[in-house]
């Protein structure tokens, strides 16, 4: 049995270029979401060169890291075989999220291939290794290095894919390079190594290992250099795409101003733990003040408890805040405001946090206002009416009854005493009174309804009667001026 051991510059080297290359690869493999589809597969194979090519940097440095005081070298064509074979795996991983998306049930499929991907690299970066003795490998080392590879392939690809916050990518990257590292190096332990008398088998093509402190660092030179290049591409996009977020914001912003309003946003919570200019313009409200629920003490004492239980429930159930409220402005006066917001929610579906407007509709309501006091007037209007006419009823058709009875009773003692002409002037009164009192009902009966909704019927009609009747009417005039 060979005693073995390890360089601990060259094994720092090799976690730092697997942190490195962790970072590179899931900072490309990121924008694969929001890629076109055409650049989308651009993103998945430089994610994979970096991810692959990084891994395969990573185990060679920590093989040069390995002593174990016996010449080592290794085949060419094998090594290179374990460089594709980790480009491969990571390039089939990021491609299926690509596909997929990166729901959990993808990530099942994309973190394991990831790791059986790393742990094939490894111990086929090992078979290349040529050494003068025989080497074994302990069974149950060799799973658990598969196991930490598929575990902490599938943990980072989760949080890489899950958020796009710089802390969360450090973190994955860490996670990535450790578990790459940890799976190397738990494999290089599950490896036996007895050494054979007769030296070194013959091997064509093969890769020395003198002086493994200087290989390591052109080797580790070369990957920090393209994995440099790589983040710098990625910064350039980063940078496209932020001009874009950049014109889009400015664009809403204009949109809103556009209809007299401003924009706030606040925390997945709901509390605004960030400056809002536009918060501040119209109420006159410093940070520290309308900080967390400092707000609410802008608003109208009978809008700001409803307004704070609506604001409550929409938070907690995702829905989107819709309410008016009147906010005091900076000189003093209440301003209406037609408030919305709604939440942003991550590609997992959680709440990022809210976006939401207040637009001024003091006018509107303003113009509402004096249309209810319209509308309220023009009813009282018609209630004055309905009064008038009432009482007019009442005032002329009173005397006008006594007019009628009156004539009735003085025909009948006119009929008693024979007097035939007074009777006839009696009758004449009755009946001009009750044409005039049916006057003063149809007058009173067209007021009550519009004209338009009137119905109007033809009758037939005597002539002569009425001739005889309009005649009769005005004979006694015509006779005591002596005309006829």
């Amino acid at each position: 049995m060979v005693h073995t051991g390890y360089d601990p510059a060259l094994v720092a080297l090799s976690i730092a270029v697997a942190v490195f290359a962790s970072y590179t690869a899931l900072d490309l493999g990121a924008r694969v979401r929001g890629a076109a589809a055409g650049l989308r597969w651009v993103w998945v194979g430089a994610a994979a060169i970096a991810m692959g090519g990084g891994i395969w940097a990573m185990h060679f440095v920590g093989m040069l890291a390995f002593e174990m005081g016996a010449p080592a070298a290794y085949d060419l064509g094998i090594t290179a075989l374990s460089l594709l074979v980790a480009v491969t795996a990571t390039a089939a991983a990021f491609g299926w999220v690509a596909i997929r998306a990166a729901s959990p049930r993808s990530l099942l499929v994309a973190g394991p291939l990831m790791g059986l991907g790393v742990a094939a690299m490894h111990y086929v970066g090992m078979a290349a290794m040529r050494v003068p003795g025989n080497m074994a490998y302990d069974p149950a080392l060799v799973a658990a290095s598969v196991a930490i590879a598929v575990l902490a392939a599938t943990a980072a690809l989760w949080l890489a894919f899950r958020r796009n916050r710089l802390w969360q990518k450090l973190v994955a990257a860490c996670i990535m390079g450790l578990a790459v590292a940890g799976m190397h190096y738990t494999g290089m332990a599950a490896a036996r190594f007895t050494l054979a008398e007769e030296g070194a088998h013959a091997a064509h093509g093969m890769v020395p290992a003198a002086g493994p402190q200087n290989l390591a660092l052109a080797v580790a030179g070369v990957t920090f250099v393209i994995l440099f290049l790589a983040m710098m591409v990625g910064s350039l996009d980063q940078g496209r795409v932020q001009r874009r977020l950049h014109v889009s914001e400015a664009r809403f912003r204009s949109a809103v101003r556009a209809v007299d309003g401003v924009m706030w946003n606040t925390n997945a919570a709901g509390e605004l733990v960030d400056e809002q200019p536009g918060w501040e313009q119209i109420t006159g409200q410093t940070y520290a003040e309308y900080r967390g629920g400092g707000w609410t003490r802008a608003l109208h004492p009978d809008d700001a408890e409803n307004a704070r239980l609506v604001w409550e429930s929409a938070v907690r159930t995702g829905t989107p805040y819709v309410v008016d409220q009147r906010v005091r402005h900076p000189d003093g006066d209440w301003r209406h405001y037609a408030v919305r917001a709604v939440p942003v929610h991550d590609s997992d579906g959680a709440i990022r946090e809210w976006v939401g407007v207040h637009v001024d509709v003091t006018q509107r309501h303003a113009y509402e206002a004096a249309l209810r006091e319209a509308r309220d007037a023009a009813e009282e209007a018609s209630r004055a009416k309905s009064r008038f006419l009432a009482n007019m009823s009442h005032e002329l058709r009173t005397p006008l009854s006594a007019v009628i009875g009156y004539a009735e009773m003085l025909e009948e003692e006119a009929e008693d005493l024979g007097q035939d002409t007074f009777l006839a002037d009696l009758g004449k009164i009755r009946v001009n009174a009750q044409h005039l009192l049916g006057l003063i009902n149809d007058v009173l009966d067209l007021s009550k309804v519009e004209a338009e909704k009137m119905d109007v019927y033809a009758e037939d009609f005597a002539v002569e009667g009425f001739a005889r009747d309009a005649a009769a009417t005005v004979e006694a005039l015509v006779a005591k001026k002596g005309n006829r």
